[in-house]
Order: structure tokens, then C-alpha cells, then sequence
């Protein structure tokens, strides 16, 4: 029998990947024999997991802001190339129509090479959404029988 004594405390956080800070901060204050845990320690193959989907978010961010730049400066390239062919035909004297002719295949070159591009970003960005929620589909599956098995564990720790 634990009489009328506390046992266990268990919190719940805004933020639950603050939970090992709040823990090492927790095991700092307490001046009785405790053990603390957080549910990095207790569930750390599901909180790696999360991490790393996480990071791969972040990096995937990251890859389109480089390649929104990328573009950007290829945009600014190709009006740079188009002022030259426009300056290259004045001074060749090209009719308007030779003119209007190189332009209208620039800009229908340009227009296919971007969204050829951002196709390719699309597929890579569903890619890896995709992959996304089927890992964290896993994780929730592996979390679930992890608590389910957690549970059971005490119930037969709490009958014993």
C-alpha cells in the first residue's frame, strides 16, 4: 500500500518537443528520490522519426527558396538575352515581323523551359509529401501499439 502519497505526476505541454528541457529543469528543482522521464525517452524511435520529417520539411523549404532564386535570376538572364536580340535585329535590320518572330520564340522557349521546371518541382514536392504522410502514417501506427503495449504493461503491473 503507497497510503495517501503521491506516485506519479504527469504533465501535458504546449509544446511537446520542449518536454526534455522541461524535464532536465524538473529534475533540477526536485529534492526527493524521483525519476523523471519525457516522451523522447520513453518513445525515442517515434520522436527520431519525427525529427527527421521534420528536417526533411525544412530542407525540402529550403530547396524551393534556392530554386525560386535559381529562377529568378534565369529570368533575369533571359531578358538580358532578349534586350541583346532585340539590340542584335536593329542593328541587322530585321522587318518587324523577323523581329516579332525571334521574340514570340523566346518568350514561348522561355515559358516552356519554366514550366517544364516547375513541373519537375511539383512531382518532387508531391514526392516527398507523399512520403511524408506515409512515414508519419507508420509512426502513428508504431506509437499507437507502442502506447496500446504501455498500457497493457501497467494494467498487469497495477493487477499484480
Amino acid at each position: 500500500q503507497m497510503e495517501d502519497r503521491v506516485t506519479g505526476v504527469r504533465l501535458k505541454v504546449d509544446d511537446l518537443f520542449m518536454a526534455p528541457r522541461i524535464s532536465r529543469e524538473l529534475a533540477g528543482m526536485v529534492n526527493a528520490d524521483a525519476y523523471i522521464n519525457d516522451w523522447t525517452k520513453s518513445h525515442a524511435n517515434f520522436f527520431r522519426a519525427v525529427q527527421i520529417e521534420k528536417n526533411k520539411v525544412d530542407h525540402a523549404n529550403t530547396m524551393n527558396a534556392i530554386i525560386n532564386d535559381s529562377v529568378d535570376k534565369v529570368l533575369a538572364s533571359k531578358k538580358k538575352v532578349s534586350e541583346l536580340i532585340t539590340a542584335t535585329n536593329n542593328n541587322i535590320l530585321l522587318t518587324e515581323k523577323q523581329k516579332n518572330d525571334n521574340i514570340d520564340k523566346a518568350v514561348s522557349d522561355y515559358r516552356k523551359e519554366k514550366q517544364a521546371q516547375e513541373d519537375a518541382m511539383y512531382q518532387k514536392v508531391q514526392q516527398a509529401s507523399n512520403d511524408t504522410i506515409t512515414r508519419a502514417k507508420s509512426i502513428a501506427d508504431i506509437a499507437q501499439k507502442q502506447q496500446d503495449s504501455s498500457r497493457a504493461d501497467l494494467g498487469l503491473m497495477i493487477s499484480n
